[in-house]
């Protein structure tokens, strides 16, 4: 699973040869969407990201109520729950100078936020579904 984080393309989530367990992570089930939505709506995500009709409420980051209707993750990146997790693992790593934390580094004022590798999993899922009708909040 870690050379996918890297971006790897031998590796990639979506490649032939990626872990089976990486593909199999985002098959869209609604209990891990559930997991996704808890996990992001207890974590620091909402001091910055807000989601219409939900407590998530922050301005200073982007506004993620129809996240699964863009078409880039980071300003460039496909949008996919498999560069969602990249994205939310690393995003330092994705756009250097990003002042959003990853799970080990801190960004901006804001410290790791230590999300396991399921929570990361599960919070790509919710936001992937979020504008697309699949348990997310959004309209």
């Amino acid at each position: 699973v870690e050379d996918w984080r890297r971006g790897g393309p031998e590796t990639s989530p979506g490649s032939a040869d990626a872990p089976i367990a990486v593909v199999e992570a985002f098959a869209g089930d609604s209990a891990r969407i559930e997991l996704g939505r808890q996990t992001f709506h207890s974590s620091t995500c909402i001091a910055c990201h807000g989601i219409q009709g939900t407590s998530a409420a922050g301005v200073l980051g982007p506004n993620l109520t129809l996240m699964g209707r863009r078409r880039t993750v980071a300003g460039w990146l496909e949008n996919s729950p498999e560069n969602l997790a990249r994205w939310i693992t690393a995003p330092g790593d994705i756009k250097p100078g990003a002042k959003m934390p990853g799970i080990t580094d801190p960004g901006g004022s804001f410290p790791p936020t230590n999300l396991s590798e399921e929570q990361v999993l599960a919070v790509a899922e919710y936001l992937s579904s979020l504008g697309r009708g699949a348990g997310g909040d959004a309209p």
